[in-house]
């Protein structure tokens, strides 16, 4: 990346970190090869942790196709043929699907929307999943006929891999995916983490400026979001995902092929406008892929992106599949990074700065009910 794109996207850093009210924040650009092209933070390097939030979905989501590719689970699987106990949780109307590991991926189980509670429940315990299941879960929509974005729905996800391997989420994630891409300073707890590790505090707005948010530590329902992380880490995860639709994809614990397939659109929603803090108006026409979200942009085409926000945190990383992907976090609670991150590749979109994309997801869905 040239001196101009640095400092476009230097400066389009700084102002959405000073609009979102963060004390320290990072962003970088990634090459789909892995190099990195350009890296800024506010306070902080390439090295600095914060906690990555809802973008662990997208290690979740990953898993999971490994374990489908080895023949221990399959997509179409009704969750209790794994998980008895979840054979109580049935949707609503007349004849429901079962819910399936697919619904659950592609946030087609029809399971309400449940932010910010599950934001507030990292920590909790199987016996607190087992008395959510038993009090009675609630539903949006019918299984299978909708979008409905739900975090306890990956919850469940972590309980299925446990029943089918014997084995937690996040030990199948370090051995698979962190450990092999070398993403040294990234793990579930702050105590995993390198001794010397800087790890950011998480901070939400208060009277008198931003003040401390005690992290929550890890427990079941950190499948949906538990995750801490750094810039230089997330950079080879995205180059990890986005290489799959090159000739040369990078090595890892995932074949290229489950790689593209997740980053497919599954479930569509409806065109929406979004609002961004310097008064922006943007409009995204996509919908949910399998940990992921995609989309079609006026300038950038068909581009992958997930955000994460917990108390105290908030990120989001965005790519064009073979190309350029941009990652920013920041430590304020729920701090809308989604829109850093579109406004930097638009910008290097219209200045011609960006790689040129080798292949993109279709715009077919491959959502089965």
């Amino acid at each position: 990346m040239n001196t101009d794109g640095r400092s476009v996207v230097a400066a389009l850093g700084r102002s959405h970190l000073e609009l979102c009210g963060a004390t320290r924040g990072a962003f970088a650009a990634v090459a789909v090869d892995g190099s990195v092209l350009w890296t800024w933070g506010l306070d902080a390097e390439t090295t600095t942790v914060f906690r990555m939030a809802s973008m662990t979905k997208s290690f979740t989501a990953a898993l999971v196709l490994s374990l489908r590719d080895e023949g221990i689970v399959g997509l179409d699987d009704p969750i209790a043929i794994h998980a008895p106990e979840f054979g109580t949780i049935i949707g609503p109307g007349t004849d429901p699907a079962p819910i399936t590991l697919r619904h659950l991926l592609t946030m087609s189980s029809g399971l309400t929307t449940d932010d910010p509670w599950a934001d507030r429940h990292l920590n909790a315990s199987d016996d607190d999943l087992d008395q959510w299941v038993s009090a009675g879960l609630r539903f949006a929509y019918p299984t299978g006929t909708a979008f409905e974005y739900s975090n306890l729905g990956y919850v469940l996800i972590g309980r299925v891999v446990h029943r089918a391997t014997g084995r937690q989420v996040q030990d199948l994630v370090k051995e698979r995916f962190l450990v092999p891409l070398g993403m040294t300073h990234t793990a579930w707890a702050i105590h995993a983490l390198p001794e010397d590790a800087d790890v950011t505090q998480g901070m939400h707005p208060g009277d008198g400026g931003p003040q401390p948010e005690p992290p929550l530590g890890d427990g079941v329902v950190a499948p949906m979001g538990g995750l801490w992380s750094c810039t230089q880490d997330l950079c080879r995860w995205i180059s990890f995902l986005s290489s799959a639709f090159t000739e040369a994809p990078l090595p890892g614990g995932l074949a290229a092929r489950s790689r593209r397939e997740m980053q497919q659109l599954h479930r569509g929603w409806s065109p929406h406008t979004d609002r961004t803090p310097d008064g922006a108006i943007r409009t995204e026409v996509g919908g949910y892929a399998m940990g992921l979200t995609t989309y079609r942009d006026e300038h950038l085409g068909w581009a992958v992106s997930h955000s994460g926000g917990l108390p105290g945190y908030g990120s989001n990383m965005r790519w064009i599949p073979g190309g350029i992907g941009i990652v920013a976090l920041a430590n304020i609670t729920y701090a809308p990074m989604r829109h850093a991150t579109a406004a930097i590749l638009n910008a290097l979109a219209v200045a011609d700065l960006l790689a040129p994309t080798a292949h993109t997801p279709s715009t077919q869905s491959t959502q089965s009910t």
